[in-house]
């Protein structure tokens, strides 16, 4: 690891030089990332989202990108530091001001992993993180494949904490689950079985609440099946579609799994 105060030195620069955003520093070989402070995400959209998820039966649309850059740059690394401390995957913060963090690099983000590497495991402890997560009451608030990295021992850390939620409640975990699933079937060497087996290991640690959470989101939205199908007529390569209608798939196998067990 290179001197603190060289990698200062480099990352001052970086402020300086660049506006918000997450930047790669190569000192003595090892790779860093600093994350500049700065960018303003609030716009009419999510000021309506914000105001409608004060609804109970709406909270799943909760964003935090009505607070001041600076009070989300602050807030993201609060949650970063909270999760370090309970031993949860996530870079360690090297140096951070109120201008930027350095992180070390901690793998290949998940949609840049060799797909011959991407196996029903690394999906299992994907969603098992995820289990950890919300157990304590934890949403990530935008799970997305680049934000998942994967190491060379195929372990998973999770980055990106801006959208993050302490004391989440089942909504938010469901909506976790729901972005992370469309997300998924972004990669095509991923199986239909492989995704359901993951899912139910989330369901077998999270609270049944949690679980009644994801079914009642999915239920709702496959009244709006039609409106994706409707898309795909005249564009059938729309990415959203295809990967909304692929989960609302596997939520409805899953849920039928559930009653004939039951």
């Amino acid at each position: 690891m290179s001197d603190i105060n060289t990698l200062k030195e480099s990352a001052d620069e970086i402020a300086l030089n660049n506006t918000a955003g997450v930047y790669k520093l190569i000192k003595d070989n090892t790779t860093y990332w600093v994350k500049v402070c700065g960018e303003n995400k609030s716009n009419f959209v999510r000021y309506i989202s914000s105001l409608i998820a004060k609804v109970e039966s709406l909270s799943f649309l909760k964003t935090n990108a009505l607070l001041t850059p600076e009070d989300r740059f602050e807030h993201e690394k609060l949650i970063i530091s909270h999760l370090k401390e309970k031993g949860f995957p996530v870079p360690n913060i090297i140096d951070e001001n109120d201008d930027y963090f350095i992180t070390l690099d901690a793998g290949t983000p998940f949609e840049q992993v060799d797909p011959s590497l991407i196996n029903e495991q690394l999906i299992e402890q994907l969603l098992l993180i995820f289990s950890v997560l919300h157990t304590n009451n934890i949403a990530h608030g935008r799970p997305a494949l680049r934000d998942i990295l994967v190491n060379d021992e195929n372990e998973v850390q999770l980055i990106d904490f801006e959208e993050a939620t302490l004391k989440a409640n089942s909504k938010l975990k469901a909506r976790d689950i729901f972005l992370l699933l469309m997300d998924l079937h972004r990669i095509e060497s991923i199986s239909q079985s492989a995704i359901i087996s993951a899912l139910f290991l989330w369901k077998g640690k999270v609270d049944d609440q949690d679980w009644q959470a994801l079914i009642s989101m999915g239920n709702r939205l496959q009244k709006l099946a039609f409106v994706g199908r409707l898309i795909l007529k005249f564009k059938p390569r729309n990415k959203t579609s295809i990967q909304i209608l692929k989960v609302l798939e596997i939520l409805k196998i899953a849920q039928a799994q559930c009653t004939t067990e039951g």
